[in-house]
């Protein structure tokens, strides 16, 4: 039960949260809100009573249903428009169940910029939003709630109220005793992190934007995650507009991320910075803060479709130049040179059902110049850079000074083997040799090419190729009758 302040029984903290939630949405059902604040709940009974609550303060407002304006029952003597009917029953030709879409009041805005956080803008109301439907900005409210993936929190069950008496807590029941739901995929953030239609003005200020300047769906603030993200812009694509449209806008977000202003707070004085940088946080990542694109309104095939007409489009505003200290070359392969990402914007695409399924940090995503399936952290990485090119470049020269120290290596060691073996031969040649010049008799080397040189020598019988001089001559026996006797007693023939 409630009170005479708040009837339906919220507590304080949840209108604050249905407050935060209205402030960065602008427009939304009881049904997503729930699924944002207090997914652990039973259903969306609690949210309903908090709406009611704060429309009871003024603070919030419902113009318009999600299937847009109900129809109204005809005047007298009017004719009554038939319905479609349907071919047969059943849930698949059903028609969509209509909500009630809630916005925030003047008054409900200055509340909800209570609970945001103090520096960001809180826009407008929402004012009109709800009158035809608001099928977009339920589009991107859906967008966000698969990038936030929210799950229940303990603190969920701890509510009380907040009208300056006691009372026990009276909000829905939390998921006791049912299964609880499925375990979600991690998240990115809150919905504080994120801000819907913001413009990015190409001249003027943010508050006066110029003519043409771009609108995104939503900005996702998000720097303590991995890898950072202090700016991503968000497109949701629900088929309402053609692929050439949605290419359109790329051109003005260049425009925008080109955009230069002076920065006085440098080191070294005056220079040039981007102007987003005085808006938002750099990530030290060459190139444009990356802009994501969320399809959705189609089947598998359509959407694949418009993926691809969209990636022809944008082609120009996402392909890095390739780059090479050689020029370019016919026969240059990819790792020659380097990709220039200064000037590209890293367009990444999904759909709204595989964001759902996996959550932001899945292999999802599609950036145009990848190959599709990649998580964040990938898709969001720069390909073949400068700095990748001079890693390779170091690791190319340090590999072929292996390769040329490897060689000179085997050079070196074939050459000593060479010189091993010459050596070898040359000693067995020498060996060889000597042994055929030692004296057959004595094993004294025979020196015959001394002979007829050294005059000492010219008694000595000439060379016979068998002995030396010494034993020629004892050979040959002596000239007198003493010496013949002195060979015959020493045994000499």
């Amino acid at each position: 039960m409630g009170s005479k302040l708040y009837p339906g029984g919220s507590t304080s903290r949840l209108r604050g949260d249905v407050l935060a939630a209205l402030g960065v949405w602008k427009v939304a059902t009881a049904d997503q809100l729930w699924r944002l604040t207090r997914p652990g709940w039973r259903d969306a009974t609690g949210l309903r009573n908090a709406l009611r609550d704060l429309h009871k303060h003024g603070l919030v407002v419902s113009d318009g249903w999600t299937q847009g304006p109900r129809r109204k029952p005809p005047k007298r003597g009017q004719k009554a428009i038939p319905k479609a009917t349907a071919a047969k029953k059943g849930p698949g030709n059903r028609e969509p169940r209509s909500k009630k879409l809630w916005r925030l009041t003047p008054a409900g805005l200055d509340a909800a910029a209570q609970v945001l956080p103090e520096d960001r803008d809180m826009g407008s109301t929402g004012r009109g939003a709800g009158r035809h439907g608001a099928e977009h900005p339920m589009a991107v409210n859906e967008a966000i709630l698969a990038f936030i993936q929210p799950r229940p929190q303990p603190e969920d069950d701890d509510d009380v109220l907040d009208d300056g008496q006691e009372h026990d807590d009276v909000d829905q029941e939390p998921l006791a005793g049912i299964p609880q739901q499925e375990e979600r995929p991690p998240g990115i953030g809150t919905v504080a992190s994120w801000t819907t239609e913001v413009v990015l003005p190409i001249t003027g200020s943010v508050s006066s934007p110029s003519k043409g300047s771009p609108r995104a769906d939503a900005v996702l603030v998000a720097p303590e995650t991995d890898p950072p993200l202090p700016l991503l812009c968000l497109e949701v694509d629900n088929g309402n507009e053609t692929p050439e449209r949605i290419a359109a806008k790329f051109e003005r977000y260049r425009r925008f991320f080109r955009r230069k202003t002076k920065d006085y707070g440098g080191e070294f004085g005056e220079k040039q910075i981007p102007y987003w940088r005085t808006l938002y946080a750099d990530d030290d990542r060459e190139g444009h803060p990356p802009v994501a694109i969320v399809f959705t309104g189609g089947g598998e095939r359509s959407l694949n479709n418009r993926m691809n007409k969209v990636h022809d489009l944008t082609r120009d505003h996402w392909a890095a130049r390739w780059q090479s200290y050689n020029g370019w070359r016919s026969e240059a392969r990819e790792e020659d040179g380097w990709r220039e990402y200064a000037d590209t914007i890293p367009i990444i695409v999904t759909t709204l059902a595989r964001l759902k399924q996996h959550g932001p940090y899945g292999p999802i995503w599609w950036r145009y110049g990848h190959q599709p399936g990649e998580t964040l952290a990938a898709a969001l990485t720069n390909h073949n850079t400068h700095d990748d090119y001079l890693e390779r470049h170091v690791a190319l020269r340090k590999q072929r000074e292996a390769e040329e120290a490897e060689r000179r290596r085997q050079y070196e060691e074939e050459r000593q083997q060479r010189e091993d073996e010459e050596a070898a031969q040359q000693a067995a040649a020498a060996e060889e040799e000597a042994r055929r010049q030692q004296c057959q008799r004595c094993g004294q080397p025979r020196h015959d090419d001394l002979w007829g040189q050294d005059p000492t020598l010219q008694y000595h019988p000439p060379p016979d190729s068998a002995h030396c001089a010494a034993c020629r001559r004892e050979l040959a026996g002596p000239r007198t009758r003493l010496g013949r006797m002195a060979r015959r007693v020493r045994g000499d023939t």
